[in-house]
């Protein structure tokens, strides 16, 4: 696991990556949080790889005090065919 943090003021930000893999399977975790003051953004991965085959899903969340938007993809590879999805939630 591989953490970063960096302070100056009322901002911070943090990042965190964590991965694994054995024989042909691999499966690998980042998430990174900006925050200044009551503002903050967050974007989150995982993802999963077998062979040819790789699923993610991924998710941003913008927030500001009790309000927020998060838009969520997921994605799914197979050789050269991709199929993806997309997913919003408010929060207002």
């Amino acid at each position: 696991m591989r953490k970063t943090s960096f302070i100056k003021g009322k901002t911070k930000l943090l990042r965190s990556k964590n991965a694994i893999s054995w024989g042909r399977t691999a499966v690998s975790r980042s998430k990174t949080k900006l925050r200044r003051g009551e503002t903050a953004f967050a974007v989150g991965t995982t993802t999963v790889t077998h062979g040819e085959t790789t699923s993610s899903l991924s998710k941003a969340t913008l927030s500001q005090g009790k309000k927020s938007i998060t838009v969520i993809k997921t994605l799914l590879k197979r050789g050269k065919e991709t199929q993806w999805n997309l997913y919003w939630d408010f929060h207002l």
